[in-house]
Order: C-alpha cells, then sequence, then structure tokens
C-alpha cells in the first residue's frame, strides 16, 4: 500500500515538473523503481549523480519520461530509490540495456579507472526492484 502510495506521489510530481520531461511529452505507464540499502547514503548518491548526465540525455530524447534519485527521512532499510517513468515497459528494458552500455563507455573512456573510495557495489549491498503500473492521471496541480 505504501508503495503504491509513493508511486503515485512520483507521478504526480512528475506532472507537477518535478523531474525532467521528454520530447514526447507522453503520460507515463509504468514507474520503475530500484531500491537500494546504502551505507553511507550521501556516497551511494554522489556515485548515482555521476550517471545523471547519460540519463539525463536519454530523458531529451524521449527514451524515458523521467528520471530521479530519492531519499528518505524516515522509513525502512531501503534509504536510496531511482525511479524512471516509462510509456511502456518494451521500450523501458530496450532504453535501460542502452542506458547501461552508455554509462560503461562513459565511465571507462579509454582511462585506466583510479582508485577513488568504495564501489556503489560496496557502499549499496543489496538492491530490488519494483514496476508500478500508473492507473489514470494523478490529481492536483
Amino acid at each position: 500500500m505504501l508503495r503504491s502510495l509513493v508511486a503515485l506521489c512520483i507521478a504526480s510530481g512528475l506532472a507537477m515538473g518535478a523531474a525532467p520531461l521528454g520530447a514526447q511529452e507522453a503520460a507515463p505507464t509504468h514507474v520503475v523503481m530500484r531500491y537500494f540499502k546504502c551505507n553511507p547514503q550521501g556516497q551511494a548518491v554522489a556515485l548515482m549523480q555521476e550517471g545523471r548526465p547519460v540519463i539525463d540525455e536519454m530523458v531529451s530524447e524521449g527514451k524515458f519520461i523521467g528520471y530521479g534519485i530519492l531519499t528518505h527521512n524516515w522509513g525502512d532499510e531501503w534509504n536510496v530509490v531511482d525511479f524512471f517513468t516509462v510509456d511502456g515497459l518494451d521500450s523501458f528494458f530496450a532504453s535501460f540495456a542502452e542506458m547501461t552500455e552508455r554509462l560503461d563507455a562513459a565511465s571507462s573512456d579509454g582511462q585506466e579507472e583510479e582508485d577513488d573510495g568504495p564501489s556503489f557495489g560496496e557502499i549499496c549491498t543489496e538492491h530490488k526492484d519494483n514496476i508500478y503500473s500508473v492507473i489514470g492521471p494523478p490529481t492536483g496541480n
């Protein structure tokens, strides 16, 4: 129930301009959420933000309708969430695969990796995914 409410709030926030909209401006049919258990939370978010230019570019290309990162102030142990709003799951899975390739290419750039701290997998030790269907348009402004 609570997760459904979160998905509705996210969809409502997107309708109000809380996240960048893609060129297609389509209403989302699904919200795909990836939950992580991270410690420290701030380092996890910083690492996620490093990939943000690639994802934002894909939003502007219309590959995703929107993207965002959430952290909670109160709740369970799943303390970092990122989410995609999409128009159809088939296109999401294709775009997600493309995103993974682009992020891999952007992170390698032909340079050797420097050891600049723990990896995302070391900070975020568990993850789970949820896909929600958006039922009707959100209400409110």
